[in-house]
């Protein structure tokens, strides 16, 4: 039994093997034929590469091309459809990825833009839509609980030092080195001054004292 089920399993292997190496190998020559600018056979053994291909796998662009240049615009038009609508999902679907690690992120805003432009290549895509409703609404609860700023609420102003007007007004009353020679040159001056006047006063009141020749001693002449 165990001998049957290995024949059976290695008879799946090489089938597989060869039908890999069948539509490979007919891949090969539709690039030969198409290189060689052998369009009608290009095309009609990518016509038989289809049939084999694995589902993850599209060559739209290269069989709409030998479509095309073999005169069959109508299956050219077809793949070159097949080709834009897969390029599309494919972006859909890195965008729709992008929005979700984005929403584990909790970067909600970068997430939005990932899902919307998701839709812009898969307008139909279900999933995506919800995933955009939820991250607009958690962002919306986000800023809602975000503390806000008021905006006319100015921080306080520093009040300046307060200048010390009595040291202020000491420096300014406080001459400086050359004003303060004049100063002093003008105050031993008015010493001077004062000191002749005051000799001058004392001689005046001493002759004052003195009694005249020509009068009498109540003053008056004779």
């Amino acid at each position: 039994m165990r001998k049957k089920h290995l024949l059976l399993v290695i008879i799946v292997l090489c089938f597989s093997q060869s039908f890999a190496q069948s539509w490979r190998y007919n891949i090969e020559t539709a690039r030969k034929y198409y290189a060689a600018k052998d369009y009608p056979n290009a095309y009609k053994t990518y016509q038989q590469v289809v049939k084999q291909l694995p589902k993850n796998m599209h060559l739209d662009a290269e069989i709409g091309q030998a479509a095309y240049k073999a005169g069959d615009f109508a299956k050219a038009s077809s793949y070159f459809a097949k080709q834009k609508k897969a390029v599309r999902t494919k972006k859909a679907r890195l965008n729709h990825n992008l929005g979700n690690a984005n929403m584990q992120q909790k970067n909600y805003e970068k997430a939005i833009e990932a899902y919307k432009e998701s839709l812009r290549n898969n307008p139909n895509d279900e999933q995506t839509r919800y995933n955009l409703a939820l991250a607009k609404q958690k962002n919306k609860n986000e800023q809602k609980n975000s503390p806000k700023r008021d905006k006319n609420k100015q921080e306080p102003k520093q009040n300046p030092p307060k200048n010390d007007k009595s040291k202020e007004d000491k420096k300014e009353q406080q001459p400086k080195p050359e004003e303060a020679d004049k100063q002093l040159k003008q105050s031993a001056s008015d010493r001077m001054l004062d000191d002749l006047m005051k000799r001058e006063l004392d001689t005046k009141q001493k002759h004052k004292g003195k009694p005249n020749k020509n009068t009498s001693e109540n003053g008056k002449d004779w």
